[in-house]
C-alpha cells in the first residue's frame, strides 16, 4: 500500500500541479485576453481619433482651397483691373500727346499770325512815316521852287 499511496500522493501532486498550471495558464490567458482587449480598444480609440483628425484636415483643406480659389479670383480681377487702368492711362497719354502737338501747332500759328500782324503794322507805320517825310520834302521843294520862280512865272492862286 505504501507504494500505492505513494503513487496516489504523487498522482495527487501531479494533479494539483497540473490544476495549478492549468489555472495559471487560464489566468495568463485571461490577463493576455484582457490586455489584448485593452490594446484593441486603445487602437480603436486611436483609429477614431485619426479618422476625426483626417476628416478635420480634409474640411480644413477644403476651406483653404476655397479661400485660395477666392483669392486667386480676386487677384485675377485685380490684375484685369490694373491692366485695364494701364491701358486707359496709355490711351490717355497718347491723346494728351496729340492734344499737346495740336496746341503747340495752334500756338505757333497764332504767334506767326500775331507776328505777321505786328510786322504788317510796323511796315505800315514805316511806310506812313516815309510818306510823311516825302510829303514834307515835296512841300519843301515846292516852296523852294515857288521862291525861285519869278513873280510872273508863278501860277495864280
Amino acid at each position: 500500500i505504501s507504494e500505492l499511496e505513494l503513487e496516489k500522493a504523487r498522482l495527487g501532486d501531479e494533479l494539483t500541479s497540473s490544476q495549478r498550471q492549468a489555472r495559471d495558464k487560464d489566468e495568463r490567458r485571461a490577463a493576455l485576453e484582457a490586455e489584448r482587449d485593452q490594446i484593441t480598444k486603445a487602437l480603436m480609440v486611436e483609429a477614431e481619433k485619426s479618422r476625426a483628425l483626417i476628416e478635420e484636415r480634409s474640411r480644413s483643406d477644403e476651406s483653404w482651397a476655397k479661400r485660395l480659389g477666392a483669392m486667386q479670383a480676386q487677384c485675377a480681377a485685380e490684375v484685369d483691373s490694373k491692366t485695364q487702368a494701364a491701358s486707359t492711362v496709355a490711351d490717355l497719354r497718347v491723346q494728351l500727346a496729340t492734344l499737346s502737338e495740336h496746341l503747340a501747332r495752334a500756338l505757333k500759328e497764332r504767334d506767326a499770325a500775331a507776328g505777321n500782324h505786328g510786322a504788317w503794322e510796323q511796315d505800315r507805320a514805316t511806310l506812313l512815316r516815309r510818306l510823311e517825310e516825302k510829303e514834307k520834302l515835296i512841300s519843301s521843294l515846292n516852296a523852294t521852287f515857288q521862291r525861285l520862280l519869278s513873280p510872273e512865272d508863278r501860277p495864280l492862286k
